[in-house]
């Protein structure tokens, strides 16, 4: 009998193992093929920052739903059960994981268009691009570390009952687990929780200096570490909105800038904010275990069962989640079907009813294809979807419509998600003596595979599906000209158009940017007419306003000599288009022989990876100690614990965590 009881038990547990193996062969990313991805692993798989981040479901916890709290062995065939509460506290650590998966790094860094380290080229390649933020285009060394944590409080219903007057072995447990939880991104504590566990040198008290220029004060605030101050040079006019405008203030906070507060012609970003603290309550699923126990005695047993897991908590089929950049999840909101076993053998008995028991069981479940709500960047780079479009005026007429938007207002789409396999297993010793006190130790292991991405929809945001789009990178959105006083000399040149007119709208876009720098333009053309007396200089002449802000004052009366205006080729405007002559009146700016030729954004630009998450393990040990009233009728019995669960570092998709537990159960 006891070779018998031995055999069964590890059937049962090698039955459990394949599921970690093979949880951990689909562990790659699912659109690697895709261009955009920058780093690989060692088997292809890219492993670049996504756009979303969230950790396992707080409703998948093997530990505590555990079929051996509601297993009872009975030699008549009589219907009984178990009805149990516990609360379990969950909070994150290794906040830089959570980071990096984010961001690449523990947070970010902005440098502007023209600003000193850029211009000499000493700027970090990591460094995003201030203008796209509404931060000054002289910005400089100013940065943000994140440190994101997440803490769960959840309540877990769960109901086992022996149907045995139906079917000898026949059981039925149904879990529903209530989550609160609570993300915040920078953890709650930027001066403790970032230097402990991002690396970001944090005084506990800053001053910050009063000049315009940046510096490396740090300061603390509810998104993150703040290093540098804000650089207050304007746009100039012509760069960010038209020459009416005159120069535009940058945004007044950092924060300003990574929620997508509008200036200019920007619009404001409606998806994709930096905000503090947010929190959810919803349950995380319903969880049916139908099963059956086809060997059992008072000694082993060995059951199989069928699982489903009902999707409730956050919908993921809205846009509510792609708001923000860290937001709470919680469960899957994917309908699950898979199966498991589940067996224990008692390995000591003594005649004082002690005993030490092994228990084993596991599950692995496919998720069903579900449609969700997720952004994506472009195929440029990572945080492409914080760069900045032009929108024009329709397909067939391809001038400025005086708007700017954020990419990730048109990237974020509805998309069918498909993952193939998920589950967890464990393995626990168990202690019991003869008075009802009893202790246990375990091992668990968690994983799910990879995600795919089987289609794309138009833009959620209903408004960006019919707009005509392209990206702005450093190119400006109005520009002014300069007609020759003398023809002959070309010594001195007036500005055209009189200062209270818009000036000319540019539609030039800059396909080759990134969110780290600027592009060329598309279709590069020069916007200056030669002088038809000289052959060398131009008779006019539209400039850069980024590179010769001066040059647009808006004065009528402001002459300039043509050796400043036209020495740096620079501050000629690039406009992108064919031409066949170009013309530029002298004295009002009129153009002919140009046509608009910029370069549109399409779904090919999308990078699909970019917001598919990949498959990974976690591995969590725990132990419990609990108390049995076996002489009572109901059987009442209450216990606590404390668990530990990891992740490799190459796993940033997965949640280092430490929890604990207690709750307690009684038999009817």
């Amino acid at each position: 009998m006891k070779n018998h009881r031995t055999f069964m038990f590890y059937i049962a547990l090698a039955s459990i193992l394949p599921v970690a193996s093979a949880l951990r062969a689909s562990g790659d990313c699912g659109c690697c093929s895709i261009p955009g991805s920058t780093s690989t692993t060692s088997d292809g798989c890219c492993v670049d920052p996504k756009t979303l981040w969230f950790p396992r479901s707080a409703g998948d916890n093997l530990v505590i739903d555990q079929h051996r709290f509601g297993y009872k062995f009975h030699n008549d065939c009589c219907t009984y059960g178990n009805f149990g509460i516990s609360y379990r506290y969950q909070e994150s650590c290794k906040e830089r994981h959570i980071a990096e998966s984010l961001f690449g790094s523990c947070g970010l860094s902005f440098v502007g268009s023209q600003a000193a380290s850029r211009t000499a080229g000493t700027v970090a390649n990591n460094a995003l691009l201030a203008d796209y933020f509404g931060l000054s285009q002289k910005q400089d060394n100013l940065s943000i570390s994140f440190c994101p944590r997440v803490q769960n409080h959840v309540l877990d219903f769960r109901f086992y009952v022996g149907v045995e007057e139906l079917l000898e072995g026949l059981f039925l447990q149904v879990n529903l687990p209530l989550v609160h939880t609570i993300w915040n991104l920078n953890g709650g504590n930027c001066c403790t929780i970032c230097c402990d566990n991002c690396n970001c040198e944090c005084p506990s008290t800053t001053t910050a200096p009063t000049s315009p220029s940046s510096t490396t004060a740090t300061t603390c605030g509810a998104l993150g570490c703040q290093t540098g101050v804000l650089n207050g040079t304007k746009f100039p006019a012509g760069y960010m909105s038209s020459i009416a405008n005159d120069d535009i203030t940058p945004v007044a906070t950092l924060a300003d800038a990574l929620n997508g507060h509008g200036f200019g012609d920007f619009q404001g970003r409606t998806y994709g904010k930096f905000s503090g603290t947010h929190d959810d309550s919803k349950f995380a699923g319903i969880y049916v275990d139908l099963g059956y126990n086809f060997c059992e005695t008072p000694d082993y047993r060995c059951g199989v069962y069928l699982k489903v897991i009902a999707p409730t908590g956050t919908d993921m089929g809205s846009d509510a989640h792609v708001k923000e950049i860290f937001h709470p999840i919680i469960g899957d909101y994917q309908w699950q079907l898979g199966a498991g076993i589940s067996g224990s053998a008692n390995l000591y008995c003594c005649d004082d009813g002690s005993q030490l028991t092994l228990y084993a069981q596991g599950y692995a479940t496919h998720p069903f294809d579900t449609d969700q709500v997720r952004a994506f960047d472009l195929t440029n780079s990572f945080m492409s979807r914080y760069m900045l479009m032009k929108e024009f005026v329709s397909p067939t007429d391809l001038s400025y419509n005086n708007k700017l938007w954020s990419v990730i207002d048109w990237s974020t789409r509805k998309t069918t998600i498909k993952m193939d396999v998920k589950g967890e297993a464990l393995i626990e010793l168990a202690y019991q003596d003869g008075c009802g006190f009893g202790a246990g130790i375990g091992y668990e292991v968690y994983g799910r595979s990879k995600e795919k991405i089987c289609k794309i929809c138009a833009p959620f945001n209903s408004t960006m599906g019919s707009k005509v789009l392209g990206l702005k990178g450093c190119a400006p959105v109005y520009a002014n000209g300069y007609g020759v006083t003398n023809p002959i000399t070309g010594l001195q040149w007036t500005p055209f158009p009189p200062a209270d007119t818009f000036g000319l709208p540019i539609s030039a876009t800059q396909s080759t940017a990134t969110a780290y720098k600027c592009g060329s333009v598309d279709s590069a053309v020069k916007m200056s007419a030669p002088n038809t007396v000289t052959g060398i200089l131009s008779d006019a002449v539209y400039i850069n306003p980024l590179t010769f802000p001066g040059g647009i004052a808006g004065d009528n009366a402001h002459l300039v000599q043509d050796t400043a205006l036209l020495a740096t080729a620079a501050n000629v405007l690039i406009e992108s288009g064919t031409v066949t002559t170009l013309a530029i009146s002298a004295t009002t700016g009129a153009v002919s022989g140009l046509t608009l030729n910029p370069t549109l954004l399409t779904d090919a630009s999308l990078n699909l990876c970019s917001a598919t998450l990949r498959g990974y393990l976690t591995n969590k040990v725990y132990g419990h100690l609990d108390y049995i009233w076996s002489d009572c009728c109901w059987t009442p019995s209450i216990y606590i614990g404390a668990e530990g669960e990891f992740a490799s570092n190459s796993d940033k998709n997965a949640m280092n965590a430490w929890g604990i537990w207690c709750g307690g159960s009684i038999d009817f």
